[in-house]
């Protein structure tokens, strides 16, 4: 036996300050991210039939060019996987101050996402090394769909709080400010994979 076998894999995922506090209140159990590529784009007419193939998702293609399914494999893992937060975070000292890149005691790690008013340099979430993290999520399935598809209830699950335009609106714009710019709005109705997931760690 060698020491990767039975292993657990576990991947990083990022999350913005607001969705790393709605993980911490227990209201985000989903997260929605674009499949890429696109299956439109192999596609020279309708979007593909879509069936699950194991570990992996596939994708018909109608036009007849293929004759077999185009597989895409989760980026994010499967069920039983893990996943560790990446957040924007900093190294600070007992006074509150950066003391550089290196992380010698988790103890000294804080988070944006706590309201930390930190004078020193806030560091990005792609730029978290695995002992700075302070959330390990345990995905409990993974699904594609098209964004559209998604439920009131699902809106729910990603956090977002039902304002005066309704949990799916809330979505639909929050969406929309991270991926619009991407050419993945809301509009375009792209492929998504939905990782539902608990948190175990944090």
């Amino acid at each position: 036996m060698t020491c990767s076998e039975n292993k657990i894999p576990e991947r990083p995922i990022l999350f913005s300050g607001e969705m790393v506090r709605a993980i911490l209140e227990g209201r985000k159990t989903q997260t929605r991210r674009v499949v890429n590529p696109q299956p439109s784009t192999f596609s020279s007419s309708v979007y593909a039939d879509l069936y699950c193939d194991g570990p992996n998702w596939a994708f018909w293609l109608p036009d007849n060019r293929m004759t077999e399914p185009r597989t895409w494999a989760s980026p994010y893992g499967q069920a039983g996987d893990r996943l560790w937060v990446r957040e924007t975070w900093a190294v600070a000292n007992y006074k509150g101050q950066s003391v550089g890149p290196y992380v010698a005691d988790a103890e000294e790690v804080v988070y944006r996402a706590d309201g930390f008013d930190l004078k020193g340099r806030w560091r990005p979430s792609i730029h978290m090394p695995r002992i700075a993290s302070r959330i390990d999520l345990l995905i409990k399935q993974v699904r594609v769909e098209r964004l559209q598809q998604i439920s009131t209830d699902d809106a729910v699950a990603e956090g977002i709080k039902e304002l005066q335009g309704g949990a799916t609106v809330e979505f639909m714009n929050l969406w929309d400010s991270i991926n619009a710019k991407r050419g993945f709005g809301w509009a375009t109705n792209p492929w998504v994979w939905v990782i539902e997931f608990d948190r175990i760690r944090s």
